[in-house]
């Protein structure tokens, strides 16, 4: 952010348990925010406690703000002149073009078990703008009201449902942002090339397959990432290596194809034990599938 955005006010939400972690080992993160607010939540794993902070981040954060997931490189400039009209303003989960191409099952089962309606569009909520208006601090009320409900019933913590039905059932002005705002790598590769902001989806358990995913990795407590590394990353034309002929056409078929299958995921890190693995598997289930037919 600071490279591509020098000027922009950054601050930080975090857990109270996690700053006093991050104090004591003399992480860095924290030190690049503008502000930093330390926030007491319920007791809980970290994701858990990630959560919390992330749906009640509108009444936390004074005045019009974007919101980032910390998996995102911002690549370009983000100054804009937002509509006073609007409150909200998201992107279509994976960067889909209509409602087949948003919502998965797992999300679609999880409205379905709470009860609540399928939007006509699905957001993604990586990359959410608020505006500083009454039906914003009502879609932000709302989705932590709501989201707390979704954990006692269901026992799962996940926010993308909750954000969707606190957007779509509070009458809130919403505005769709292109797909450059969040591009959605793992999902809709195609989106990739220009866009403004890379979300990189590091929660999902896949291999450690973008130069992203290894800084991330490699950082140690007390580290911070080098700015020519940081430079690299938002200058890259896409977000993966193409360092070697096998990595190149990965990535060629991953452009083509629209899609990072977890295969591709295993070639781009290098695991090809793994993959030889997972390419066996395949051709077992490939040659059962005739006998198990009959």
């Amino acid at each position: 952010m600071r490279l591509t955005n020098p000027g922009t006010r950054i601050e930080i939400l975090v857990d109270h348990e996690s700053l006093v972690d991050f104090q004591r080992a003399g992480n860095r993160v924290l030190d690049d925010a503008d502000h930093v607010h330390s926030c007491v939540v319920p007791e809980g794993p970290a994701a858990l406690r990630s959560r919390h902070l992330k749906t009640r981040i509108r009444a936390v954060v004074q005045g019009a703000f974007l919101f980032l997931d910390a998996d995102t490189v911002v690549r370009k400039p983000l100054s804009r002149a937002w509509p006073e009209s609007i409150d909200v303003a998201a992107c279509p989960n994976y960067c889909g073009v209509g409602l087949h191409e948003q919502l998965g099952a797992d999300e679609a089962a999880y409205l379905n078990a709470m009860g609540w309606p399928v939007p006509a569009s699905y957001l993604n909520s990586g990359v959410i703008y608020f505006a500083d208006s009454p039906r914003a601090h009502v879609v932000g009320d709302t989705w932590q009201a709501v989201w707390t409900a979704g954990v006692h019933r269901t026992g799962r913590r996940i926010d993308q449902p909750a954000f969707n039905h606190a957007v779509h059932s509070s009458g809130a002005a919403l505005q769709e942002l292109s797909s450059g705002w969040n591009s959605q790598i793992v999902r809709a590769p195609a989106t990739t090339r220009d866009a403004m902001i890379w979300h990189y989806y590091h929660s999902c358990e896949r291999a450690v397959d973008t130069p992203f995913a290894i800084e991330a990795q490699r950082l140690s407590p007390r580290g911070s990432v080098d700015r020519s590394v940081a430079r690299q990353l938002v200058s890259a034309e896409l977000p993966w290596a193409t360092d070697s002929w096998v990595r190149r056409r990965v990535v060629e078929l991953i452009m083509r194809r629209g899609q990072v299958t977890p295969l591709m995921s295993m070639m781009l890190a290098r695991e090809y034990p793994q993959a030889a693995h997972l390419l066996g598997r395949a051709s077992l289930t490939h040659l059962r599938r005739p006998f198990t037919r009959i």
